[in-house]
């Protein structure tokens, strides 16, 4: 039987809304996302857009879930291999434009929109809890081993899969997928460290410890009638790196730095000839105020202060919203393609530590030491982008055991 004529009217109309408010999120993510803003968006009038959703969290819901959900992604063809390469190139297809990155982003906890909090985590909870039947499947056809955690695999190919889009807000290659599933599977190393109860402890003792790098914290500026020409130099980038975290690098300029710090403009200017070089050289400091990349002659120990030093840039509520201040919320932003050569620097000084270790013989043949670290260094930060909270030391432990020794029975 048809519908009545005024029921199939609403639904057209819910229709529209539906495709407006994903409209919405493709052009600018949650900042604008109210029904007026929607109603504008879509040519509607805004009594009809209230009546059709006069909730707009779950008007948001329903926007992301028609474009991102995963329930129609997770397929079954009998091996964890090949489940994972289609589940995978599905979250690739998922981000190929900028509006899809755009709208990928806006549901992430990771732009100070406490108001969309809860909604997010609901939406997340339930895309990773639908693929965690890929992991169940491949635990009984005896796939996978029996004491990796299944959410927290998934977790870490979901994540790993999204490097692209959350730090250069660019495409994945179907070759970084082919490395994501081999890598998760088999691992990197030739000859893994002794027993995982060894690991669990030594990750606990440091992940757990809960050390904390004050990236954004204001420092004072120097006595700048006595201070030399290089203090000034590092009190000018100082500013820049504090101003990045409070405002973002697409208000960052030479003469806002330099009333911050206390000089005049032609000081700025003479060091250096543009904004884009300030925050160039500001990128350079951000890298050298943190701890150094380890290099302790072993990848497993060298992994183990990575972790440690990466937990520590977002073990408080202040220090994760300084780390995001940096990701590329605004790829249309006039310092876009600076923010994505800082992420591209740190990712080729990280990638030192893979390169190191190949050049040792402990990777294996085939292993990509820059796809390796791609995988590394998003994946440790799930709990950032996803749930907004400290990394969790069991969550690390998976990260380092999986991408060590494979998940692989």
């Amino acid at each position: 039987m048809d519908q009545p004529v005024a029921k199939q009217g609403a639904d057209v109309v819910s229709q529209r809304v539906l495709a407006a408010a994903v409209e919405q999120l493709e052009a600018g993510g949650v900042t604008r996302f109210e029904l007026p803003n929607i109603a504008n968006q879509g040519g509607l009038d805004l009594a009809a857009v209230e009546h059709a959703w006069p909730d707009r969290l779950q008007l948001l819901m329903a926007a992301w879930t028609s474009r991102l959900a995963w329930r129609d992604c997770v397929i079954d063809t009998g091996s964890l291999r090949d489940d994972l390469l289609g589940f995978g190139e599905s979250l690739r297809q998922g981000v190929q434009t900028p509006g899809g990155r755009m709208l990928f982003r806006s549901s992430l906890p990771i732009d100070g929109a406490d108001d969309f909090t809860d909604v997010r985590r609901e939406f997340w909870d339930a895309q990773f809890d639908n693929v965690t039947a890929i992991v169940d499947r491949a635990v009984q056809r005896g796939e996978l081993r029996s004491d990796v955690d299944p959410l927290d695999f998934v977790r870490m190919f979901c994540t790993a899969m999204y490097f692209d889009a959350l730090y250069l807000n660019g495409i994945g290659t179907p070759d970084y997928l082919d490395s994501v599933v081999d890598i998760l599977l088999l691992g990197v190393a030739i000859d893994p460290p002794g027993e995982s109860a060894e690991m669990r402890r030594a990750i606990f003792d440091v992940v757990g410890a809960g050390q904390q790098d004050a990236l954004g914290e204001e420092r004072p500026p120097p006595n700048l009638t006595q201070a030399t020409s290089a203090e000034i130099r590092r009190a000018i980038l100082d500013a820049a790196i504090r101003e990045t975290t409070l405002r973002g690098p697409e208000l960052v300029t030479r003469s806002t730095i330099a009333r911050r710090v206390g000089v005049t403009i032609q000081v700025v200017e003479r060091m250096w000839k543009s904004d884009a070089d300030l925050l160039l050289d500001a990128g350079a400091r951000v890298r050298e105020r943190t701890r150094p990349l380890p290099d302790s002659g072993r990848l497993w120990n060298d992994l183990l202060s990575f972790a440690d030093a990466k937990a520590g840039l977002i073990s408080t509520a202040e220090a994760r919203k300084n780390y995001v201040s940096a990701i590329l919320l605004d790829p249309t932003g006039r310092n876009a393609a600076l923010v994505a050569e800082f992420w591209m620097a740190g990712l080729r000084e990280s990638m030192q530590m893979c390169l190191r270790a190949q050049d040792r013989g402990e990777l294996r043949d085939g292993v990509d030491p820059e796809h390796a670290t791609r995988i590394l260094v998003v994946s440790l930060y799930y709990d950032l982008f996803f749930v907004n909270t400290a990394m969790r030391p069991e969550y690390a432990f998976t990260v380092l055991d999986v991408f060590l020794n494979g998940a692989a029975d």
